[in-house]
């Protein structure tokens, strides 16, 4: 697949939340699109000085990269028929 061993381990805990507590997944993948939209906020604030659009940019790279994750899940499980 091409990931680390630790986004290795990210991804089979995120399989296995999605196998074992569905709403603890969504609950988890809602919270970081909050995240994305909280940061994405920052970085597109008037008053933001660079060094804190720098900061939000950094959080809001980490929250997408998770989000994909999250997606992918969601795509894969949901056409997975287990044939």
């Amino acid at each position: 697949q091409g990931y680390s061993s630790a986004a290795s381990d990210v991804y089979k805990r995120q399989v296995e939340l999605w196998n074992n507590d569905r709403n603890e997944f969504m609950r988890q993948y809602d919270n970081c699109r909050n995240s994305i939209r909280r940061y994405l906020g920052r970085i597109n604030r008037t008053e933001a000085t660079e060094a804190d659009k720098d900061a939000a940019y950094a959080q809001l790279t980490k929250h997408q990269q998770r989000a994909d994750l999250f997606k992918k899940i969601i795509n894969h499980e949901s056409n997975d028929y287990h044939l």
